[in-house]
């Protein structure tokens, strides 16, 4: 079992959890829904709902206090959500492609992420198989990460096109070296990078 909490939900099952080891029985709704302030029992309901969906609980509509818990182990699984903000989308040969409209997001676990600046971009099409990326992949990105040695990133190479490169650092002039993921491809040799920002995670949907 590894599906992901998100935030009200880890905390509605660490309430039954405490709630239970200390009473040796389940919480009502009504309980629930004081604890948290909530003024409706179907907000509480569809949150029972996820978690029983997602394997933490199993509920008896019998009894009403109906709660069992199935999971009783804490730790990686209860991973807090964040949004990330989708910039664009990434097509090899061409410089990044700013969204037009609403703002999307992705929801990542928090850890992903931590307190870096970040958003997301959505890879178009198969000019990245070399970097084992395919068409709607999403590159979670810190935004304000400075070129350094050895980081991954999305440059903007010199005829204005973005591109996924290895960034090293000259050890003799000490300018910066991006190397394609193409064996064949050869690398580059310049005084400065515009990173767009450091590659920190790919974020696939099946």
């Amino acid at each position: 079992m590894s599906a992901t909490l998100y935030r009200r939900q880890r905390e509605i099952l660490q309430y039954i959890k405490e709630y239970i080891r200390d009473r040796e029985a389940a919480p009502t709704l009504q309980e629930i829904a004081k604890h948290f302030k909530l003024s409706s029992l179907a907000t509480v309901h569809a949150h029972l709902s996820r978690l029983e969906e997602k394997g933490y609980i199993r509920r008896d509509y019998h009894g009403e206090r109906g709660i069992e818990i199935t999971d009783p182990h804490e730790g990686p699984l209860f991973r807090e959500i964040v949004e990330v903000r989708l910039a664009g989308e990434l097509t090899a040969g061409q410089p990044i492609q700013k969204l037009i409209g609403p703002s999307q997001y992705l929801n990542v676990p928090v850890d992903w992420v931590g307190n870096r600046s970040v958003a997301a971009l959505r890879v178009k099409g198969e000019g990245f198989s070399d970097c084992a990326l395919m068409d709607g992949d999403y590159l979670i990105l810190d935004i304000k990460s400075k070129p350094s040695d050895a980081i991954v990133g999305v440059v903007t190479l010199g005829d204005g096109s973005a591109a996924i490169r290895r960034i090293y650092i000259h050890r003799e002039n000490h300018q910066f070296i991006l190397q394609p993921f193409a064996q064949n491809d050869a690398f580059t040799l310049v005084p400065e990078v515009q990173l767009y920002g450091r590659v920190l995670s790919v974020f696939r949907v099946w």
